[in-house]
Formats: structure tokens, C-alpha cells, sequence
């Protein structure tokens, strides 16, 4: 077995993450009320649905590439996201259940979580990481990796914790649990952010990079959205600085190869 390819049976157990990807990202993207209505939420707070599917939509792209090519290379540091994200989400979810506030959704959440753990956690394991080539990153690319990384993992830690994030932005209820989601999805692209720094090799970086600038590119296009119906606070002002400036960092970052 060759460590940088996964196995049929790898790449099948991948398709797990993929959906879940895909299901979690469209819906609440581009149908957040019918989404909300399907998992049993009120639908409050559009946004931060949009935000949510925008983050798991990122996953999707190189989850693919993973399935479909097999190529662990390319797609390993976006693997380690997602165990990441399902960490963070199984936290989540038993939060969601210690407050009396879980229903059927998070039950059936909690336990994709600990499948798609579990099923990441079996293939980093089998295919241990060892650094190939030499980082060819240039000192303007590793700059803007480091403030996305800052930036993923407040956007990523804050709304984990409601009590620092509730008062300042205004988001509660029963639909602050979309907004963890959208947390925990955003603190898998810190963890990634971390390992394509360590690594600096292109072909190790160029999927997790697609995936950041998607993430970003959509989030600007949710807040822009927001903006131009006149419904802007802080945490809209915010997203759309810094998802409008990692969606041209990252883009540069890819025309020039890291240059």
C-alpha cells in the first residue's frame, strides 16, 4: 500500500464525510429556512445558516478529490480538518444535550460526528505523515496563512463559547446551535491552516488552499447579500473584511502557485 494513496475501502468510508458535506452545505447555503424546518429549527437567523453551509462547503471540493482520486497527498491536511470539525462538533452536540436542547437532528449529528471520527482517525493513522520536498511558500503567502489561521480560530472558538459571543453579537435561542456548527467548521480550517504552515510543500496545499477560498469567497457572498438588504451588524462587517481579503489572498496564492 502506498502511504500517499488510499485504499478502495479508505476512499468508500470517505463517502461518509463527503455527503455530510454536501447535505450540510447546500441546504443551509441556498435554502436555510428549508433546512432550519427539516432539522427542526426555527429558521431565525438566515446568516449564520448561510455561514455554516458556506464552511461545510469548503470540505466538499477536496473530500471529493479524496474519494474519487484517492490521492491522500493532496487531500491529507483537508482530512485532518475534517477530523477536526467533528471533534469540535461532537462537543456540539453533547452541549446541545446537556442544555435540554436536543432533538432528533443532533442526536442523528452526534452520531455522523463520531463515524466520520472515527473513520479519519483509521485512515491518518494508516498512512503516518512524513514531509516530501522542500516549502516553496513565499514570505507574502505564509503571512496570509498566519492571519487565516488567527482569524479561523477566533471565528472558530468564539461562538463555542456563547457567553463571550451571545452579548456582543446578539445571536441566541435555539438556533445558536447552527452557529457552533459554523464555529466548528471554521476551527477544522485553523487546524488545517496550522499543517499546510508546517508543510509549505504546493501539492500538500493546493486543495487545502480551494477549499479556504471557497469558504471565503461564499462567505463574502452571504455577507454582501446581508449588506445590501440593510441587515449588517458587527459580525457581518467583519466576515465580509476578512472573507473579502482571504478570498483574494488565497486566489493570488493559487495563480501563483504560493509565490
Amino acid at each position: 500500500m502506498k502511504a500517499d494513496q488510499l485504499t478502495k475501502l479508505e476512499r468508500t468510508l470517505l463517502i461518509v464525510p463527503l455527503l455530510g458535506s454536501l447535505i450540510f452545505g447546500i441546504l443551509p447555503f441556498f435554502a436555510p429556512e428549508l433546512f432550519a424546518y427539516i432539522i427542526g429549527y426555527t429558521g431565525n437567523y438566515r446568516y449564520i445558516y448561510q455561514i455554516a453551509g458556506a464552511a461545510n462547503l469548503g470540505y466538499l471540493f477536496a473530500l471529493y478529490v479524496a474519494v474519487f482520486d484517492g490521492n491522500l497527498r493532496a487531500t491529507r491536511f483537508s482530512i485532518n480538518a475534517t477530523l477536526a470539525f467533528n471533534l469540535a462538533a461532537i462537543y456540539v452536540t453533547v452541549s446541545e444535550m446537556i442544555r435540554g436542547r436536543a432533538n432528533p437532528a443532533v442526536y442523528m449529528m452526534a452520531v455522523l460526528s463520531v463515524i466520520i471520527v472515527l473513520i479519519t482517525i483509521k485512515i491518518l493513522r494508516a498512512h503516518p505523515y512524513s514531509l516530501k520536498g522542500k516549502g516553496s511558500l513565499s514570505a507574502w503567502a505564509i503571512r496570509a496563512l498566519n492571519l487565516s489561521i488567527l482569524s479561523a480560530l477566533i471565528f472558530g472558538i468564539v461562538p463555542l463559547i456563547p457567553r463571550l459571543f451571545i452579548p456582543i453579537f446578539g445571536y441566541g435561542g435555539v438556533d445558536a446551535g447552527i452557529l457552533k456548527i459554523a464555529g466548528a467548521a471554521t476551527l477544522g480550517y485553523a487546524v488545517m491552516g496550522i499543517y499546510e504552515l508546517k508543510s509549505k510543500v504546493w501539492d500538500e496545499i493546493e486543495w487545502p488552499l480551494i477549499m479556504g477560498t471557497v469558504f471565503n469567497v461564499l462567505a463574502f457572498i452571504a455577507s454582501i447579500m446581508q449588506l445590501s438588504q440593510g441587515v449588517g451588524n458587527q459580525l457581518v462587517w467583519l466576515v465580509t473584511i476578512a472573507s473579502g481579503f482571504f478570498s483574494i489572498s488565497f486566489t493570488s496564492m493559487l495563480l501563483r502557485k504560493g509565490r
